[in-house]
Order: structure tokens, then sequence, then C-alpha cells
């Protein structure tokens, strides 16, 4: 006991701004323990919204769920449940959320840090044209993304992503006589995260 009363001094020291060690409040017969740490955050996006999932939390009476845009940090909401829906968000934008878990004693330490984005709107193909031998130019309705994939097949056969940009662009090295089917989607990346729009309509194109 005696060792554990020294440890705690010397942490509290560490952890003090002004050198005084404050003792950490014992749970009565009455009293819970503050809750642990929430494990398994998980996230679900959409076009306007992040929804947050976890594991219940041993003696957690409520969650708070905590949102980050830009570097600054907000309370998103609270719940006893173990999910939260944070609605009205800007579409094909970076964020983090992590949550902690609270109850009479206080509040516990924060779940590890989520990355994520909510989802970029559905990319508008306004049209394929062919611009020279195997060559077509698409042009489509810019969202708030990272940039964009356009996929084509030609056939019957599967899409394939043929390119990667961030504005609209001329596509080359496609076959000549074959009529192509191509779509586009948008998508958001936040380091090795990465969030992607519906796919567009779909043009078809038949290359030179």
């Amino acid at each position: 006991a005696m060792e554990q009363e020294i440890r705690h001094c010397v942490e509290a020291l560490r952890e003090s701004k002004d050198g005084l060690v404050r003792k950490k409040p014992a749970a009565g017969p009455d009293q819970p323990e503050a809750p642990g740490q929430v494990m398994h955050v998980k996230v679900r996006t959409g076009v306007a919204y992040i929804h947050v999932s976890w594991r219940r939390t041993e003696n957690a009476k409520s969650y708070r769920i905590y949102i980050c845009k830009n570097g600054k940090w907000a309370l998103a909401g609270e719940t006893s449940k173990t999910s939260f829906k944070i609605k009205n968000l800007v579409s094909g934008t970076k964020y983090t959320v992590k949550t902690s878990a609270v109850n009479s004693a206080g509040q516990g330490p924060y779940s590890a840090q989520v990355l994520t984005a909510t989802s970029p709107k559905k990319v508008r193909l306004k049209y394929a044209r062919r611009t020279g031998a195997g060559s077509v130019k698409l042009k489509w309705g810019s969202v708030k993304s990272s940039g964009y994939e356009i996929w084509m097949k030609y056939g019957k056969r599967s899409y394939k992503r043929a390119a990667v940009c961030r504005k609209p662009t001329a596509v080359k090295k496609w076959k000549r006589g074959r009529t192509y089917s191509v779509k586009i989607r948008a998508y958001v990346k936040n380091k090795n995260v990465t969030v992607y729009g519906a796919f567009s309509n779909v043009k078809k194109c038949r290359a030179r």
C-alpha cells in the first residue's frame, strides 16, 4: 500500500502544473470506478454524415463523441447507446473522430482517434468526346474532393480504373474502333484512409 501511495505521488508530480500533489479520489462502496477506454471505434460515412459505433465499455453510463475538422475539436453529442450519427456535415471533407465513456465518477480516457471523411457528392459526367487517335476527352461537374477516378470498359467486360486525376482531362491509349463505357467517381483521401463517392452516370464513346 505504501509503495502504491509513493508511486501515485510521483505520477501526480509529473502531471501537476503547479507542483501540488492531489490525491486521486477513491471509489466508495456506492461510487463506481471511472469507465475505461472505449475500444473498437468504427465509422461509416455518407455525403453529410458520419455514423460512429464502438464496443460497450464497463461502468459506462453514457458516451461523448468528439469530431475534429482542420485541427479543431468539438463535442458532437452524447448518447447512452453504442453508436451515434453526426449529421449536417460538409460533403467531401476530412474529419477525425474519437469518443469517451462517462459515469458519475467522471469521464474515462479518449478512444483512439479515427481518421475519416464525408463522402463526396455524386459526379455528373457531361460528355465523353473523341479528340484524336486513341484519345477521349471527358468533361464533368466538379465536386468537393481530393480527386477523381475514371473507370472504363468495352463490350461486356468488367470496368477497370483507367486514370486518376484532379480535374477533367483527356484519357489516351484507348484502342481504336472500340466503343467504351465511361463513369467517374470522386474521392477524399485523409492520410491512409480513402472515402469514395457514388459513381456518375455512364457515357459511351467510340475511340477513333
